[in-house]
């Protein structure tokens, strides 16, 4: 298992102002994510607090605009009501002002407003809805996205390729998007560089852990 600690050296070892700065307008950079990333997050905004199958139907159709292809198994079931719940409460965290611990449970804990919640409590629902399976190492990927563009300032991405990037394998577990968040906050509070991507992301309309996610690609890309 891969120290918290040395999956934080490996996010700051990578936030170069120059990798910053190719992140956003490198020739490596998407040109498809950077034009629709900013539509996605409106439409996103927009669907905040509807629950509906349809409503879900739209999410996950601007969600998997970002996927090759569209998976098989998607059928989108009714979301439960303790989720809509959590929504209204994160909607606007941000994970720099968050606390997140780790029991000798294993469990994996968020602290917003003097209350703690399991990162699973996030993870499970949206896993369940897409895939009907309440499991929560299944499909990190498409799970991720869809809580990054419902928080953008609060969940980063983690697809193979970021997973690659920091752990060195593209092996996707729940410990280790727990372990990558964690690495994005500390970075976030502390960073040399952290106000320069804040910075950066605000002008070009992106969240920061957006930004920094593709930081870490462009520097692993001029390595």
């Amino acid at each position: 298992m891969i120290a918290l600690k040395n999956v934080y050296h490996k996010v700051r070892e990578s936030m170069s102002k120059e990798a910053i700065d190719l992140a956003i307008h490198g020739e490596s950079v998407d040109e498809w994510q950077r034009l629709s990333y900013p539509v996605i997050t409106k439409q996103f905004e927009n669907l905040a607090g509807k629950h509906s199958k349809k409503a879900w139907v739209k999410r996950l159709a601007y969600t998997y605009s970002w996927h090759p292809q569209t998976p098989s198994s998607v059928t989108p079931t009714p979301m439960k009501e303790n989720f809509s719940t959590l929504e209204k409460k994160f909607f606007n965290a941000s994970l720099r002002k968050v606390k997140l611990m780790e029991t000798e449970e294993d469990e994996k804990l968020i602290r917003y407003k003097k209350k703690l919640h399991e990162l699973s409590e996030f993870i499970v629902p949206i896993g369940s809805l897409i895939y009907g399976k309440e499991e929560i190492d299944y499909q990190l990927s498409s799970v991720s996205k869809v809580l990054h563009f419902m928080f953008p300032n609060l969940f980063p991405l983690f697809d193979r390729k970021a997973c690659e990037t920091v752990f060195g394998s593209n092996y996707q577990s729940y410990s280790r998007y727990f372990r990558y968040i964690s690495a994005f906050r500390t970075y976030l509070q502390e960073g040399e560089n952290a106000e320069y991507v804040i910075k950066q992301a605000e002008k070009e309309g992106l969240s920061p852990l957006y930004v920094m996610e593709l930081a870490l690609y462009a520097d692993r890309m001029k390595s």
